[in-house]
């Protein structure tokens, strides 16, 4: 069932949102005197997030093709038009694990900006 698949895909990519923040505020912490080794240990598993993260999107826009083609809907859709059309158990956890993901990105953006900065 796609939506089954979604709400895994989903639940996976909070869980490596939640990794590259973790990364992210590491980085942030890091002093001055880091070594080149810690560095790169980070940003080993930051990268890995970012890739696994990038793999999990493809897959999450095929499956949104999937239940769109299976259930005849014209148009793009989105999450929402998905939650909108799922059961009451499915519509709970798809909005939990969007408003999860969107936490997720807005503190993974203002930690980018920080570093950045």
């Amino acid at each position: 069932m796609p939506i089954d698949t979604l709400i895994e895909n989903l639940s996976d990519q909070v869980e490596l949102h939640a990794v590259l923040m973790e990364m992210l505020e590491d980085e942030s912490e890091l002093p001055a005197s880091c070594s080149v080794q810690e560095l790169e240990d980070l940003h080993s598993v930051r990268d890995m997030a970012v890739q696994n993260i990038a793999t999990l999107e493809k897959s999450r826009i095929a499956i949104i093709e999937d239940y769109q083609n299976s259930h005849q809907l014209k148009g793009p859709i989105n999450l929402t038009d998905i939650i909108g059309k799922s059961s009451e158990g499915d519509k709970k956890q798809l909005i939990e694990l969007r408003d999860q993901l969107k936490q997720l990105m807005n503190t993974i953006q203002k930690l980018s900006k920080k570093i950045a900065g």
